[in-house]
């Protein structure tokens, strides 16, 4: 029974994944003074990195959970956390490692969590589809 809810839960964290990458911020190109476009480069270009960095961490945990380093996947979905703390991936993901680790109590915390963040999203009017 706990492989069946561990697969049904990897499922769901891969084809969330996929639906939710990272698009390129898109902002507004009217400056309101000359140096503007180059402050609006910088947050673009700080944006695109956190992306990066954040998939980085994503596919790296993950590589790690699967070849059964289940203790550096959670340092990977830890480190998400620090950097996004409201990432429903990341904590979809540490819910299936720890229910690897067999720590039901922690995995269920941490689907509840995520569980909360997509309701949240689903019901908040600046989400688009």
């Amino acid at each position: 029974m706990k492989m069946d809810a561990t697969g049904e839960m990897e499922e769901m964290f891969h084809e969330d994944r996929a639906s939710s990458r990272p698009k390129s911020p898109h902002l507004p190109m009217t400056p309101t003074s000359p140096e503007s476009h180059l402050t609006e480069r910088a947050e673009r270009t700080r944006r695109i990195r956190r992306g990066r960095l954040l998939d980085d961490l994503y596919t790296t945990g993950w590589a790690r959970a699967e070849r059964g380093d289940l203790l550096g996947a959670l340092r990977c979905y830890e480190d998400v956390l620090r950097i996004d703390g409201d990432s429903y991936h990341a904590w979809l993901a540490l819910s299936i490692v720890f229910r690897r680790m067999e720590d039901s109590a922690r995995a269920d915390r941490c689907l509840g969590v995520a569980r909360r963040l997509a309701r949240s999203a689903a019901s908040s009017p600046h989400t688009t589809a």
